[in-house]
């Protein structure tokens, strides 16, 4: 598998979710979120269900230093009132 610059990842997995093994973030930005610090890492399994793929993310924790699931689309506020 390659690594993809974070450019690369939102570009080839538009509104996926996305699991990335050994990112690499930029410590320089505050970390708020992984999706603003990544730079690149390498893209092992997208998909729309999130929990899918946080149940599949368990295959890869052995052969990856770390793994991160991001969000390439916009996601919407919640209305948490309802």
């Amino acid at each position: 598998m390659k690594v993809l610059s974070k450019e690369e990842i939102f570009l080839n997995y538009p509104g996926q979710w996305v699991l990335i093994g050994n990112p690499r973030l930029d410590p320089e930005l505050p970390a708020s979120s992984v999706a603003n610090t990544l730079l690149e890492g390498i893209p092992l399994i997208s998909g729309n269900d999130k929990k899918e793929i946080a149940q599949k993310a368990k295959l890869y924790t052995k052969e990856y230093t770390s793994i991160a699931c991001i969000y390439t689309g916009k996601l919407e506020p919640r209305n948490w009132l309802l």
